[in-house]
């Protein structure tokens, strides 16, 4: 058996991605995807609404290609 792997599954509803199920070591962890009012995933959540992680955001400067933000959170 290989020790540490993990699983992704992706749970989509009506409005696209709406959460991601997180299998380690046998062991479930549901995760709750929030988006912006413009579609862009922002950040997840757990069950206990607490954030565990916060998505990079890919900004776009006027007349240029999008510029990325220097470190993720």
């Amino acid at each position: 058996m290989i020790q540490n792997s993990a699983h992704y599954y992706y749970v989509y509803g009506a409005n696209g991605l709406a959460a991601l199920c997180v299998r380690r070591n046998g062991v479930d962890s549901l995760y709750y995807v929030h988006p912006d009012r413009l579609g862009s995933y922002t950040h997840l959540t757990d069950a206990d609404k607490q954030v565990v992680r916060a998505l990079p955001v890919m900004r776009s400067l006027p007349f240029s290609a999008p510029s990325f933000p220097k470190r993720m959170v």
